[in-house]
């Protein structure tokens, strides 16, 4: 994701902390990614330089805008730290794939007094599915044919994080709403496709 991202022209910053950096640091030891797919831009390999890899990964913190922390669950604990640390008010923190992730991340901040500094968000899944086949080669194989639930799931973690939960009434109210919005995108989602057809 980020090579497309730095490919399709955005400041990108690729950063992990040990033991997860095992890939990025061969990708650092080659100098660049090669990306092919399905997209017309990768018919062709497209070979992209591996300089925005950043092996500080508080200084990838601070330096930018949009943080994906793209790891499981169990894995996110040293991220938010960091983030907590050393991140900048403002910034925007997405989980893609994050199952709850946000909420327990806006929880940890309301606990180090900095719930009011960041966006939260996450998502149910990539838009895309890749690969890696081979030696710094990425694949990319394919588009999610439904993406409904995925804004669904944004828009359920924000009612959930900020919404009233100090009572049973207001839990269960939020809740409620978000499920009924993922409900609704995902339909919507589908009707889309069907449409398309």
């Amino acid at each position: 994701m980020a090579s497309d991202l730095k490919y399709s022209g955005y400041d990108v910053v690729l950063s992990s902390v040990a033991p997860h950096n095992s890939k990025l640091k061969m990708f650092k030891i080659l100098g660049n990614i090669k990306i092919e797919g399905m997209f017309s831009k990768y018919q062709e390999p497209v070979v992209i330089p591996t300089d925005f890899i950043e092996e500080n990964t508080p200084k990838a913190i601070e330096r930018t805008d949009i943080i994906m922390i793209n790891t499981p669950a169990f894995a996110q604990e040293v991220y938010e730290e960091l983030i907590g640390k050393y991140g900048k008010k403002g910034q925007i923190v997405v989980f893609p794939c994050g199952g709850f992730s946000a909420v327990n991340f806006h929880n940890y901040l309301k606990g180090i007094n900095r719930e009011n500094d960041f966006y939260v968000c996450e998502t149910g899944s990539f838009i895309y599915t890749t690969k890696l086949t081979g030696l710094g080669s990425v694949l990319i194989k394919d588009m999610k044919k439904s993406v409904g639930m995925l804004f669904g799931v944004v828009f359920f973690e924000f009612l959930f994080t900020f919404a009233d939960k100090s009572s049973l009434n207001g839990f269960i109210t939020t809740y409620l709403a978000g499920a009924a919005i993922c409900l609704v995108t995902t339909i919507i989602s589908a009707k889309c496709l069907a449409f398309k057809k």
